[in-house]
């Protein structure tokens, strides 16, 4: 509204977004606190070329949350695209050739072998089962912690992690997902099974908890702030020192598999999220069921990895554990 003014969302477009992009980069940070911003207007400030500019982090979490409410408008018919895009600016950890880092079978072993696995002293049931649960869904973090619990459910025998962005049991909408496709159900592997996914699941339920992960606040406009922060240490930690090797890896490496197996992308993308090539993603439907997507596509996840150690954990016997991060 600073920027381009009070107007109905219909009379954005491109060009207005171009404008929003440019005049964001030149706003000095903290603008509404800084003693020499907060009572000047946007035209003053740029007026005034203030030396020192928004980081671009802090220019693509602005630009990532106008995203998302954009791909709410063109699902709810209040936009005809996403204007903001292709907006975000390029970081200095991104590979300028668009080369994704993956976690080798090697790298699955050192991690699920570290003490905190073996030795069952993880102090929050997150660090347990997000990295467990990202390597056998290939869902986004943020998909992860903003769970409900209710979004684990059984649907025609199958249990499956409900992606959405429904209400809350409050009423209150504050789920977001990327883009429309990002709306699916993803089977919950036997793997996870097997270790007490389940068991931890009704436990929570059992505790009166609404969310899956009750310990995780939303900071920053995120449920998996600090997720990410403590897997930075917790890679680190084990050897796994790549900027690259962050949560995100995860979905890459499960992306990957998918691709070694010649698992064909119109059925995978339906567990993924990905929208398919040439779909509008506001009439994106899903085509398959959850049952063909564990028997066709979720049951093939294997990394030849033993973790039947973990069986014994805490965290898959019904126990919640502390409550703060």
């Amino acid at each position: 509204i600073d920027i381009l003014g009070d107007v109905p969302v219909s009379s954005i477009d491109f060009a207005a977004m171009r404008t929003f992009k440019t005049t964001l980069m030149q706003l000095p940070p903290n603008r509404k606190k800084a003693k020499e911003y907060r009572n000047k207007s946007i035209a003053e400030i740029l007026r005034a070329a203030p030396k020192k500019r928004l980081g671009k982090t802090t220019f693509n979490n602005i630009v990532t949350n106008i995203s998302s409410f954009f791909e709410w408008c063109v699902r709810h018919g209040y936009l005809k695209e996403n204007y903001a895009r292709g907006l975000k600016l390029r970081t200095r950890n991104e590979r300028m050739d668009g080369a994704r880092a993956v976690f080798t079978p090697e790298d699955l072993t050192t991690m699920f072998n570290a003490k905190g696995y073996r030795g069952d002293s993880f102090k929050q049931p997150y660090m347990f089962w997000i990295p467990l649960l990202c390597i056998f869904t290939g869902a986004r973090l943020e998909e992860l912690c903003q769970l409900y619990v209710e979004d684990v459910r059984e649907v025609d025998g199958v249990w499956v992690l409900d992606i959405n962005e429904n209400p809350g049991p409050d009423g209150k909408r504050d789920k977001h997902v990327k883009t429309a496709s990002s709306i699916r159900l993803v089977p919950v592997h036997p793997v996870l099974q097997d270790l007490g996914f389940l068991r931890y699941h009704a436990s929570v339920v059992k505790s009166g908890e609404k969310r899956l992960f009750p310990e995780l606040k939303k900071i920053r406009n995120r449920y998996g702030h600090a997720v990410s922060k403590w897997f930075s240490r917790f890679r680190k930690s084990v050897g796994l020192d790549s900027e690259l090797h962050d949560l995100h890896a995860f979905r890459h490496t499960v992306i990957d598999f998918f691709k070694k197996q010649r698992i064909p992308k119109d059925i995978y993308s339906d567990v993924t999220g990905h929208a398919q090539e040439g779909t509008a993603e506001s009439v994106y439907a899903k085509a398959y069921s959850p049952a063909v997507l564990l028997r066709e596509v979720v049951e093939k996840i294997d990394y030849g990895l033993d973790l039947s150690y973990l069986k014994g954990s805490k965290f898959g016997n019904g126990a919640t554990q502390d409550r703060e991060v």
